[in-house]
Parts: structure tokens; sequence; C-alpha cells
């Protein structure tokens, strides 16, 4: 059967990500779990060309809203992402003796396992959708109460869209990552 007037989804650049970790542990418990995830985020997306349109990082989860000039590299780009920052987790977690922790981690053969095993990803196809999931990814650790204000919150994007202000994680711009600043006026982001 032909393609006619389908779209294929791995030609699609922009992408909203969530990944968990394992059994929804909270394993961001401190700024130097947080570093390793800003760290290795900064790396794979120099590495995969990619920019970081927007992003929080939970205790147990995370969401990121990714522009690939290889849309194709998703899949490539995670595996990558959450290999490094397994081994590493790991290693933070084992010289910080989180015993407790990682015993709910720990598999049936005496391996930790610090990610489940997929990852959701969803294309989002215009500037509006991209406006809509940034908004609701800046707002989880406001419903969580780990922050009165999405700004407040030092493990998002929220205060670069509000103040521009550079964070741990280089951000572009959605507008300008989608080549749409002059075909949607959206104005700033408000929360």
């Amino acid at each position: 059967m032909g393609r006619r007037s389908r779209t294929l989804l791995t030609d699609q650049p922009v992408r909203f990500i969530t990944t968990t970790f394992n059994k929804w542990q909270a394993i961001l418990i401190d700024e130097s779990y947080f570093k390793i995830l800003t760290d290795s985020l900064n790396f794979m997306s120099s590495k995969y060309q990619t920019d970081v349109l927007s992003y929080v990082f939970m205790p147990n989860h995370i969401h990121l809203v990714l522009f690939f000039s290889k849309p194709a590299q998703v899949s490539d780009y995670m595996r990558d992402f959450k290999k490094f920052t397994s081994g590493e987790l790991r290693r933070k977690l084992l010289a910080d003796n989180k015993t407790e922790l990682l015993k709910e981690l720990e598999t049936s053969v005496g391996r930790y396992k610090i990610w489940m095993e997929r990852f959701d990803d969803f294309v989002i196809r215009n500037a509006k959708s991209v406006h809509t999931k940034i908004n609701y990814i800046h707002q989880n650790p406001v419903r969580k109460n780990l922050a009165a204000s999405p700004a407040e919150y030092n493990y998002s994007s929220a205060r670069f869209y509000e103040s521009e202000e550079a964070g741990a994680v280089k951000v572009t711009h959605f507008l300008e990552a989608m080549g749409a600043a002059n075909q949607y006026s959206y104005g700033q982001i408000t929360y």
C-alpha cells in the first residue's frame, strides 16, 4: 500500500519525550544527581545536533521537548543518554551509600536498573502545540509542590522562558528553532 498523504513520523523534528526512573524511584535527590543529567543532556544535544527547546527534571522522571536536525536519531539519542546517565547515577548512589534506594533498583541478577526500559516519544507538529507542552512540563514542579512557581524550580527551562536567563542546560527558544518567529505570534510564555 502506498504512503499517499501520510507522514512518516521519523521525519518529524520536534519531539516531546518522557522517560521515568525504574519503579518511579526518586533518584534525583540533590544537586549532584541533577548535574549528571544536565551535563549529559548538553553533551548529547551537541553530539546529535539537537536543540533542547524545553526540559524539566523531576525527582522520578524527566520531560524533554527536543528539535532534532536528524529526526531519525531519536532512539540513538535516548539510548546514549540513558546508558551514560545510568552508569553515572549508579556509581553516585553506590558512592553515597544509598543502600535502601539501591535495593529498590536491584534486579534478580544483582544489577541495578536505573531507568525504565522505554521512553514515550510524541511528535509535535506546530508551534502552538510546542507552547502547550512547554507550559505543561514547566507546571510539573508546581503541581508536585516542589516550587511555588515554574521559574523557582532550578531544574527546568522555565526561567529561560520567563527572563531569558541561561541555566545549566543550553536551551533554544522554540520559535527560533522552528523558524516560526515570523509565522507564529504567541507572545511571551505565561504561566
